[in-house]
């Protein structure tokens, strides 16, 4: 389901600020391909009082501008964003359990 949402969020909300000359230089650097969905999801998604403490770091270039980016979205983009970004994270969280619980020879 959540690999769905990547698809419907990259389709509707990526392309359309890629599309953007104002935002297509603000959605963070892409590693390999796809990361920049991530990037965008995470910014619309996350606290900005957590996105502006990441942005004014060392590393903050890698991560994409979100004020700048929740100006050019909608409401049914950031929905889409948190449907999308919390399914994934917790997926994320739910696999490191799983393995620190076999490392612990819980399942034995």
């Amino acid at each position: 389901m959540a690999w769905i949402l990547f698809l419907i969020f990259a389709k509707v909300t990526v392309r359309k600020l890629e599309r953007n000359p104002e935002t297509k230089e603000a959605l963070g650097l892409e590693f390999v391909s796809g990361w920049r969905i991530f990037n965008i999801a995470e910014a619309l998604v996350l606290p900005k009082s957590l996105l502006h403490r990441v942005r004014g770091g060392p590393l903050g270039g890698l991560f994409a501008d979100a004020e700048l980016l929740r100006e050019h979205v909608n409401q049914f983009d950031r929905f889409l964003a948190h449907l999308f970004v919390w399914p994934f994270a917790l997926a994320g969280v739910g696999i490191l359990v799983i393995v620190a619980l076999d490392a612990f020879h819980v399942f034995d």
